[in-house]
């Protein structure tokens, strides 16, 4: 029994630590408005791809074309140099897919190639320390 007791005490001071491990990357906020002929762009998915090798960041704009980066359970971005891509898919119908995402089907995109492509965006963002308002504004043509 006071094994068990000591052993638990251990387990229990070990989780306890509460230290950060200080060579973990600090995320910076980003939001911003991605908009598409001026226009907001609902449902587009953004990812912040890293030139310096750090993790992507990604988000999803709402209704009014709004959206926060995040990565993993963090909010946020490292801070640092990205390209940019924004994909806007719809079904094959031009109707919106679900919120939830279910039952997607393939679907079409309708942005430009240049904002979509991984290795050809055009599209490229700065994160800095503290807030990041970074926008987008799209041209279909």
């Amino acid at each position: 029994m006071v094994r068990f007791i000591c052993l638990s005490f251990v387990l229990v001071q070990a989780g306890c630590g509460g230290g950060v491990d200080p060579k973990a990357p600090k995320f910076e906020p980003v939001t911003g408005i991605v908009t598409l002929d001026d226009e907001p762009l609902n449902s587009a998915d953004i990812v912040f791809i890293p030139t310096n090798g750090q993790t992507e960041s990604s988000g999803r704009a709402n209704a009014e074309g709004k959206y926060t980066l995040s990565i993993r359970n963090h909010k946020g971005a490292v801070a640092g140099t990205y390209k940019v891509t924004i994909s806007k898919r719809v079904r094959e119908d031009g109707s919106e897919f679900p919120e939830d995402r279910s039952n997607m089907g393939i679907g079409k995109e309708i942005l430009p190639f240049k904002y979509v492509d991984r290795a050809n965006t055009e599209l490229t963002a700065q994160v800095d320390a503290g807030d990041n308002e970074i926008n987008f504004d799209l041209k279909s043509k």
